[in-house]
């Protein structure tokens, strides 16, 4: 099945306003899993957004398109949603590498209250997962990713 949003005025206010529409007792999070571009249904989810989560490797390119995502942010933030926040998930983290523990110190410095306390790092067993149709808590509860899948949901229900 293919399902479209409409285009025209105001659409970047279709899913923001469906989930409105539905009612706060429904549910208690929505997570709305985005492609990486800033298409229609993109903006759809950033202007229904409380917070978005960015998935960053410690990485030079991916710390540079970091900075191209908070220039959207800004603009989402000015033209759809004002209350937009956002935080920084750093994945397939490798500790193996030295630049990505040279990265990872200059992001505890430059993002400091953004960057999530987890980080998802490079396991095998996340790999294997989506291959067996299950998450990676069902697939292999007892590995480190799903260890540290469970300690980023914490620390997002956890306030302060």
């Amino acid at each position: 099945m293919t399902w479209t949003l409409p285009e025209g005025v105001d659409s970047e206010f279709y899913l923001k306003n469906s989930i409105e529409a539905m009612g706060s007792s429904l549910y208690d999070f929505i997570l709305i899993d985005c492609p990486p571009s800033a298409g229609t249904l993109t903006l759809n989810a950033l202007t229904a957004a409380d917070m978005l989560i960015v998935p960053v490797q410690c990485e030079y390119f991916a710390a540079q398109s970091f900075r191209q995502v908070i220039e959207l942010i800004k603009q989402v933030r000015e033209k759809t949603n004002p209350r937009l926040t956002y935080r920084a998930l750093v994945t397939l983290y490798d500790r193996r590498n030295k630049i990505n523990q040279v990265i990872y110190d200059q992001m505890q410095r430059g993002l400091n209250g953004v960057l999530f306390k987890t980080m998802i790092e490079v396991d095998t067993k996340l790999k294997e997962s989506p291959v067996f149709g299950q998450p990676v808590t069902l697939y292999a509860p007892n590995s480190r990713g799903s260890a540290q899948y469970r300690a980023l949901a914490q620390e997002l229900i956890t306030p302060g």
